[in-house]
């Protein structure tokens, strides 16, 4: 049996997906799938990588997103805080307000990813154990939707995310970058590999 990309080679293996013979040559360009996907031919290995430069330009636009969201949301939470502040020494009432605002803006976006991971948690827990269920003051029965648990950590998260928000941003930059870089490699992979 012959390799289906090059007739002239002999096979020495078939491709795990589609079961085409394959030849040493194309088995040498897709060994860095081989140990996640198992031996693939030269179009199953493009389909592999393709499928993960489309994850990773789909990570670098939420990143993208979280990172525009996070700034904006920091900035004016920055500039609320330094208004209030201002106005402390003349006494305003409405300086404290301003500041807490502030401070809650710093830190919303990081709350929301907060309160994201509570409520999956509760999600995992009704996996696991099954649905709870609460009596109410009135003698009704309601599912438990883990309410005061995705609340605090929504508020830790935000009262957190003044420090963590900034750090966060550096990191989501970075992470980013290499998401780019990735697809750029697969994609570069993807073109050595067709000229095979």
């Amino acid at each position: 049996m012959n390799c289906s990309r090059h007739p002239n080679q002999g096979a020495v293996a078939k491709c795990v997906n589609c079961g085409v013979a394959i030849c040493s040559k194309c088995a040498e360009t897709t060994s860095v799938a081989r140990e996640s996907c198992g031996t693939l031919c030269i179009d199953c290995y493009c389909e592999h990588l393709r499928e993960v430069s489309a994850y990773c330009k789909k990570d670098a636009k939420k990143r993208l997103k979280r990172i525009i969201i996070s700034v904006i949301c920091y900035v004016f939470g920055i500039i609320a805080v330094i208004v209030g502040a201002s106005s402390l020494p003349s006494g305003e009432s409405s300086a404290l307000p301003v500041i807490i605002i502030g401070v809650l803006l710093c830190g919303f976006y990081t709350g929301l990813t907060w309160k994201k991971a509570a409520k999956e948690s509760h999600e995992d827990y009704e996996r696991e154990h099954g649905v709870t269920y609460k009596v109410t003051a009135d003698g009704n029965i309601q599912r438990e939707s883990g309410f005061f648990l995705k609340l605090i950590f929504f508020l830790i998260g935000t009262v957190l995310g003044v420090i963590i928000t900034p750090i966060r941003v550096i990191i989501d930059i970075k992470e980013r970058v290499s998401d780019i870089k990735s697809v750029k490699t697969f994609n570069q992979m993807i073109s050595e590999a067709q000229n095979v």
